[in-house]
């Protein structure tokens, strides 16, 4: 077929040889029929681990197994009740290093924020304690001890200022309760829940 007999049949609808209707090749299918393409599937932005395994929950935990959890670094006043390394998600996109008492109501997450001890009723994580890589070194002023590595439990709203766990020594009725809470060289020490507010040790606390 030339070139102008192929251009006849194609504008001419009354040609003995019309060109077969072809449907667009995203709509063809095995057996010719339409098929409707589904828009990728959403993906949810993952929550922040810092490099170590975490559980993530929402509002107030139903406890994993402890090999889950792995021990308690920390035990509540009544020297029973088990207290984790938490890191809890702000609106603002911040993340705070907390702790996790599972025993406490209405929230389980509590966070050392504005002067206060936060009740935290949002998305956050639990970071299992591993003995066997992870270890408590004092400081204070906020300093990072000289060839240590701490472990990353947050940033401020400017994801540049990191903030990391460290654990509180509070002496109450002749015995230490240990807190977890907030390290970093600009907080000049440790910020941890305690009581009802945000309270602030310059010393006598170590970094994780």
């Amino acid at each position: 077929m030339g070139l102008f007999s192929w251009l006849r049949d194609l504008l001419d609808p009354n040609s003995d040889n019309p060109r077969p209707h072809q449907q667009p090749f995203y709509l063809q299918t095995e057996n010719n029929a339409d098929a409707e393409v589904a828009p990728p599937a959403y993906t949810a932005a993952p929550i922040e681990s810092f490099g170590h395994s975490r559980i993530t929950f929402q509002g107030t935990p139903g406890l994993p197994a402890e090999l889950a959890t792995g021990s308690p670094p920390c035990l509540d006043l009544d020297g029973i009740s088990p207290v984790f390394f938490g890191s809890a998600h702000f609106a603002d996109s911040s993340i705070h290093p907390c702790k996790i008492v599972p025993a406490l109501s209405p929230s389980a997450c509590r966070v050392p924020y504005g002067g206060k001890e936060h009740h935290h009723d949002k998305a956050y994580t639990l970071l299992p304690f591993n003995p066997e890589t992870m270890e408590f070194v004092p400081t204070s002023g906020g300093r990072i001890p000289k060839g240590k590595r701490p472990i990353v439990g947050g940033h401020e709203k400017d994801k540049n200022i990191k903030l990391f766990h460290a654990v509180a020594n509070v002496s109450v009725r002749g015995r230490i309760v240990r807190v977890p809470g907030k390290t970093a060289p600009h907080l000049s020490g440790c910020n941890f829940a305690w009581g009802g507010i945000e309270r602030v040790f310059q010393s006598n606390y170590e970094i994780l």
